[in-house]
């Protein structure tokens, strides 16, 4: 199983999304968590690649605000040092190299990285983590894998965003549609997701498809 050419990306798990007292809730997000923990048992009992991304703002960024527009700017959330960056799930950080936002790897050390097939966790100061992070531009060459597993929240912002991000860059992108959540007062992407041929499946149905 360890060879098939698939990623699992987990988006922003984290407490200020998925927590009702968290600074950008999603509603019902926690009662995803039962479910993304079953997804990541999957992809460690299977030994299939697990890619994370995790919001990791100062509270200086550009894309939060104190007058957010829920567009380009939202609330203060998920600041470096605070509870509400950290992980819901448990053990996503074991064996992981997180790769900072604020500094860049060099194409041989990610290299070096993504043979160990360690799981990776990509910190971002933006929404999209192909943008907010530099270290994306040298990650995604190096990705042998094509097909992509996207779950986490919100599906209309991050989700969203991280999907088109690997769509553009030619890689095939499914949504696992019973794992992600996003936030009500903005619009769902699906119609967006079909100009990149962005597809929606259950966790049923992909865990099949993986199996044959």
């Amino acid at each position: 199983m360890s060879n098939k050419p698939i990623v699992f990306w987990n988006i922003d798990t984290q407490y200020d999304f998925v927590d009702p007292h968290g600074a950008l809730y999603v509603e019902g997000a926690e009662r995803l968590i039962s479910l993304w923990e079953e997804i990541l048992d999957f992809v460690r009992e299977h030994e299939v690649r697990l890619i994370s991304t995790k919001d990791h703002h100062f509270v200086d960024s550009e894309e939060l605000s104190d007058h957010p527009n829920y567009v380009s700017t939202f609330p203060p959330h998920c600041i470096a040092g605070d509870k509400g960056v950290r992980s819901v799930l448990s053990r996503i950080e074991e064996n992981a190299v997180e790769l900072p936002w604020n500094c860049s790897i060099s194409e041989n050390q990610l290299r070096s990285i993504y043979q160990d097939k360690c799981p990776l966790i990509i910190l971002k100061d933006k929404f999209d983590f192909y943008e907010g992070n530099p270290n994306s531009k040298l990650l995604l060459p190096l990705l042998k894998e094509k097909q992509m597993y996207v779950f986490g929240v919100a599906e209309n912002v991050c989700v969203s965003q991280a999907a088109i991000a690997l769509a553009k860059k030619g890689f095939d992108v499914t949504v696992i549609s019973d794992a992600v959540k996003g936030l009500s007062s903005l619009s769902t992407p699906y119609e967006l997701w079909d100009d990149f041929n962005i597809k929606l499946k259950t966790w049923k149905d992909i865990k099949k498809d993986i199996l044959l």
